[in-house]
């Protein structure tokens, strides 16, 4: 019996989250010319996470960087939306299927998610900027692979100290 209650919130709870995304890309679409995608994409729209519900880059990447690699983070100002830009197609998915309609932000509610075509074009202040003499930005220095062997040579464990992980 209680299968079938939490069978029937499951599926109102999904109801629910597919009508706050189809609102929230309404407004999109209209703000930026930026459509839904029917096919899984590496950009998810995510709404209640904008800069006016106070969310942060930071809680957007503690969210979803447990999901894949994140290539970028697009917070708008004066909107309730974000963007989350993941390295392949199968890492986003995972993403829509963990954290749709399932996990929120603090007491803001919900987030509801949508594959969109396109994340929106922002200004990069690096791209043609002057560097201090001698210093050259070399663009994926280390590879994923060898990203990944690193970080497995520190010991992440809660218990060390902030001096142990200094030294």
């Amino acid at each position: 019996m209680s299968d079938d209650k939490s069978d029937h919130n499951d599926v109102t709870n999904i109801k629910k989250a597919g009508k706050k995304a189809a609102r929230a890309l309404a407004i999109l679409k209209k703000d930026t010319g930026i459509c839904h995608s029917e096919e899984v994409t590496k950009i998810l729209f995510v709404c209640n996470a904008g800069l006016v519900t106070g969310c942060s880059s930071w809680e957007l990447f503690n969210i979803f960087s447990k999901y894949g690699s994140l290539l970028q983070i697009i917070l708008i100002p004066q909107k309730s939306y974000s963007f989350v830009v993941f390295d392949t197609e199968e890492c986003a998915k995972i993403a829509f299927d963990s954290v749709h309609g399932k996990v929120g932000l603090n007491d803001k509610g919900p987030l509801y998610l949508a594959f969109v075509d396109q994340a929106p074009k922002v200004d990069n202040p690096w791209e043609n900027a002057t560097l201090p003499p001698g210093l050259n930005i070399i663009p994926d220095f280390v590879t994923q692979n060898e990203e990944s062997e690193l970080l497995q040579c520190f010991n992440w464990d809660e218990k060390s100290t902030t001096t142990e992980r200094l030294l």
